[in-house]
């Protein structure tokens, strides 16, 4: 069965261990658990088993690349621009290859026949871990060092419970993981959104600026309020500041969607796009809320054509949302450039200002 779209955390099947990324475009490594966020990956589907894999905290993207000094050696690393992996399913795990001449992910250090080196992992792993990088090998796929594990995120096994929790809590993985890739791949289908218009961390505001304004936000956040409007002149950085504040909201878990107007874009000034983008990152970010919203598109498959920005806004966001009894936690959606709505003329401005109403609605749903 081919991956669902989707965000999950990688982990190879022989060590157990978690694929991150420390930096925009450093060397994937395995985890030391330090920075949970690095080792967030949102997958996409090509076609035919192709799929690209960029890291959820950096926005870069898994490539290949040569070390000058390493020439026969290929490594993956942060890299700009989108690489194209191939991922062949195995039971529950994958393997990830190149798709011209076929090399496989595996971990630098564990190849075949090195059972002392891998018999020290367990022990030492803030020592040996953190230098266990992600090559490329042409060996064939035989055993566990190139299969790969994709973890939903939030549905991670607690490797410390006994063995007959770990039976019970690896079926509900697995089934989780197939309720999920189920979902995604319904949702993928049904939802039309923008993913560049997602919140960018080094577009937020450097360390020690702007903290005033930013603690005045994040205690509303915490707290009961439903609405913090950020009004101010163009070039105030009310931008910087929303891209810090969702930044900010992601590694507290509590961002459950953002998405970022821009007037020269036109599908990221659509307040449609707008409102299936949002239902889908929320569907990520809790599966009652998307489960909620694929019953919803189920019984109503035409609400997306629907040019009622109110139907879809209040059906999609906020009683998916509302209906979800498991979440008890704040969830923050960062909206940044509403202006960027209004395109000068009769129509956008009926869009815009319905738009508007479906946020300020938000007060009495």
């Amino acid at each position: 069965m081919p991956l669902a779209n989707g965000i999950y955390r990688i982990k190879n099947v022989r060590t157990q261990n978690y694929v991150t990324l420390r930096s925009a475009r450093n060397d994937l490594v395995a985890s030391d658990h330090v920075n949970r966020k690095g080792e967030e990956w949102e997958v996409t589907s090509r076609q035919n088993d192709r799929y690209i894999i960029q890291n959820r905290e950096f926005k870069t993207y898994a490539g290949s690349y040569h070390r000058p000094h390493h020439p026969t050696e290929l490594y993956v690393k942060g890299t700009e621009g989108p690489y194209v992996w191939e991922m062949k399913a195995f039971d529950d795990s994958f393997t990830v290859s190149t798709t011209n001449v076929v090399k496989y992910w595996c971990f630098e250090d564990d190849q075949p026949n090195s059972q002392a080196r891998a018999s020290l992992l367990p022990s030492t792993p803030h020592i040996i871990l953190l230098f266990l990088q992600v090559v490329l090998r042409a060996e064939s796929p035989g055993n566990t060092y190139y299969m790969w594990i994709f973890d939903p995120v939030g549905f991670a096994t607690d490797v410390h419970t006994s063995s007959g929790t770990r039976q019970s809590q690896a079926l509900n993985d697995k089934l989780n993981r197939e309720a999920i890739a189920e979902i995604t791949m319904f949702l993928s289908e049904k939802l039309p959104r923008v993913p560049e218009a997602t919140f960018m961390p080094e577009h937020a505001c450097l360390p020690g600026t702007r903290a005033g304004l930013l603690k005045t936000i994040n205690e509303w956040a915490l707290g009961c309020d439903s609405l913090y409007l950020l009004t101010g002149p163009a070039g105030a950085g009310k931008s910087t500041i929303a891209h810090t504040v969702a930044s900010h909201a992601s590694e507290q878990g509590i961002l459950g969607a953002c998405f970022f107007l821009h007037r020269d874009f036109n599908e990221r000034r659509d307040p449609h796009l707008v409102i299936s983008s949002l239902a889908f990152q929320l569907a990520h970010f809790d599966l009652e809320i998307a489960k909620n919203i694929r019953n919803t598109l189920t019984r109503n498959p035409d609400l997306v054509s629907s040019q009622s920005l109110h139907n879809k806004f209040l059906n999609l966001i906020v009683k998916p949302v509302r209906d979800a009894s498991d979440v008890k936690k704040t969830i923050l959606l960062v909206i940044d450039d509403l202006d960027a709505l209004d395109n000068q003329n009769a129509t956008h401005s009926n869009r815009r200002q319905s738009f508007l109403e479906c946020i300020a609605n938000l007060e009495s749903e």
